[in-house]
């Protein structure tokens, strides 16, 4: 995520010999995200035309979906290699905005069949306003990093065993300098990691005998817990089918029920 020092340290004490560097590989989700972010700020300045503030503010998940697109068409082409797979991918990168402004003129074919139908081209109205210039500083960011993009990797499981660490350690209002406070606790978070099951490896290791009914019941019902958790989460985001509204018909009145016939001439 950009705030570590470890790389800079690898680089200096240079432990695999002197022709060998260390090189970081962003995660994917960071860049992306730093991406929409910093997209969103530029459209909420309201010294660039109210149009395309608004075209950006409407469509800034096509601009993640863009990059994210150019991405998976590059990891996926085998037969290319990785140094020309860098190259085209800044190319497709560094377009993106134009074409999602409107202006398809350097599109790859694998990425858009030109222009919609009644689509505006919003680029000569963001040149002219110098909002291109700032939106192509954020998009260098994603340009200097497309090799780890092509890498396709996230932080996720550092990102999890850190909170797992949290809840272990329980927050930073203890005392830890004693012998072995701290590292015991991360040492705990890390068996939950990896046996996903802490209590019962713990247990075992310690009396060489698996946990009694009780124990076994508990955890039985932790992990249905959990799975039921991890069930309703991915229903609640995952892309189903739209529901359709309900076609109401009507048959009419009830021959047997009040007056049915038309009142024309009644009154």
């Amino acid at each position: 995520d950009g705030d570590s020092s470890v790389t800079k340290r690898l680089n200096e004490v240079l432990p695999y010999g002197n022709d060998f560097r260390v090189k970081k590989i962003e995660c994917k989700n960071h860049l992306l995200r730093n991406y929409t972010t910093k997209l969103s700020a530029i459209a909420k300045q309201t010294d660039y035309p109210i149009s395309i503030r608004k075209h950006i503010l409407t469509n800034i998940v096509r601009f993640r979906s863009d990059i994210i697109k150019a991405t998976k068409h590059y990891i996926e082409s085998a037969d290319i290699p990785f140094q020309t797979k860098i190259a085209e991918l800044r190319k497709d990168i560094s377009n993106s905005p134009y074409h999602r402004l409107g202006q398809h003129n350097n599109c790859a074919v694998y990425f858009c069949s030109g222009p919609k139908t009644g689509e505006i081209n919003l680029v000569p109205l963001a040149e002219k306003s110098k909002m291109m210039t700032s939106i192509n500083n954020v998009v260098y960011r994603l340009l200097t990093n497309a090799d780890s993009l092509i890498e396709n990797v996230d932080n996720n499981p550092c990102e999890q065993l850190n909170s797992i660490i949290n809840k272990h350690v329980g927050g930073k209002r203890i005392n830890y300098t004693q012998k072995n406070n701290y590292k015991t606790r991360v040492e705990a978070a890390i068996l939950s990691y990896n046996s996903k099951n802490y209590l019962r490896t713990v247990h075992k290791k310690i009396t060489t005998s698996s946990p009694g009914k009780i124990a076994k019941r508990y955890m039985s019902n932790l992990e249905r817990i959990r799975r039921n958790t991890v069930m309703r989460r991915r229903k609640l985001f995952c892309e189903g089918e739209k529901r359709k509204k309900p076609i109401i018909k009507y048959s009419g009145p009830d021959a047997d029920y009040g007056l049915t016939e038309p009142l024309d001439g009644l009154i």
